[in-house]
């Protein structure tokens, strides 16, 4: 599919997110009376940031697979093609990154190695019930866990009864989270099956984007659930303030941030706006898979050398280091590898 500038902007936002949720600027606000409550009620959750990430990736995923099924390639070919695709571009860095973690003898990457090597940290961590010092890579895990499973529907499930599996995807997210915490007391929805509503929703528009009267649908659609979804987003940040939890809250919690995440994607395709096409924040789009990836290893080695106490340095300090690694890796080294991928067109 052509290449949309509005979606590397929306990629920056949703990393910007994680960034300020996993910062302890997020802390230093809750001991700054109404103001601090005020920002945390308008100040997206790092999760929030996460979940975009799952809907973008329902949506593009399903979008390739679809207009690519409709080639002269056999299916087979093109679930080939996909998958060589899409390890050019997660495998190399990923790898890399733990390579070199394990010679620096990064905390926890020996301890755990055989489980970031396969992908399987979301499962680590519900299992233990522990965030680790490279635990951010449970998302990238559910996204892998996804590349294996999706292209099976997309290709060669029946297409006039696409609209029961988006279904079905949307419904079991909700149904799993409940599951996983209040059952078996998970930590957070970390799951697989706990996101199949983000790719769900995700993979719907792509699938009513070949039809202009089954997008016509889905618009009418989201036009009435886009402000309920609002509704109670806020509602949940004000009773998080409050210190107490929403009704549904973790439940439908991704169920609720896919919707508005759905919706921010129409925009960013379909807006006129000059705001979506800012260079810099194209750039940092372009760039957000190494900011994600490497957030958390600068944050750790940055703060073990001690070099402040005082928050605005090291901020000041982890931030350009963090981009500066993620520029470099990106155009020095991602890009060279990605380049292999026009060896496998659809």
């Amino acid at each position: 599919m052509k290449y949309i500038k509005g979606l590397d902007t929306l990629r920056a936002l949703a990393v910007a997110f994680v960034l300020i949720g996993h910062s302890r600027i997020r802390l230093f606000f809750t001991d700054h009376g109404t103001v601090a409550d005020i920002m945390q009620v308008l100040m997206p959750a790092d999760m929030f940031g996460v979940d975009i990430f799952f809907v973008l990736s329902g949506f593009l995923i399903s979008s390739i697979l679809l207009h690519a099924d409709k080639g002269t390639h056999p299916k087979i070919t093109v679930l080939r093609n996909f998958i060589v695709r899409r390890t050019l571009r997660i495998f190399p860095v990923y790898y890399m990154t733990v390579l070199i973690l394990w010679i620096i003898r990064y905390p926890d990457i020996h301890q755990y190695l055989a489980w970031f090597l396969t992908y399987t940290s979301n499962i680590l961590c519900f299992k233990t019930h522990e965030w680790n010092a490279f635990s951010h890579t449970w998302s990238l895990s559910v996204e892998e866990q996804f590349y294996l499973i999706w292209p099976w529907f997309i290709l060669f499930f029946d297409k006039k009864y696409f609209k029961y599996l988006f279904a079905l995807f949307i419904l079991s997210g909700p149904v799993s989270s409940l599951i996983s915490m209040k059952i078996y007391h998970g930590i957070a929805p970390i799951l697989l099956p706990n996101c199949f509503d983000s790719f769900g929703i995700g993979g719907l528009y792509a699938y009513c984007s070949l039809s202009q009267e089954r997008m016509k649908k889905f618009k009418k659609g989201l036009r009435f659930a886009f402000p309920i979804a609002l509704c109670i987003y806020l509602y949940w940040k004000l009773m998080a303030v409050a210190g107490s939890d929403g009704f549904g809250d973790g439940i439908f919690n991704r169920t609720i941030n896919s919707i508005l995440a759905i919706w921010l994607i129409d925009l960013a395709i379909n807006s006129k706006s000059g705001f979506w096409e800012i260079p810099l924040l194209n750039q940092i789009g372009k760039i957000s898979y190494g900011i994600y990836l490497f957030h958390i290893p600068v944050s750790v080695i940055v703060n073990s050398l001690h070099i402040s106490s005082n928050l605005y340095i090291i901020y000041a300090i982890k931030l350009p280091v963090l981009l500066l690694i993620s520029y470099c890796s990106y155009y020095f080294f991602e890009l060279k590898v990605m380049a292999l991928k026009k060896k496998f067109t659809y």
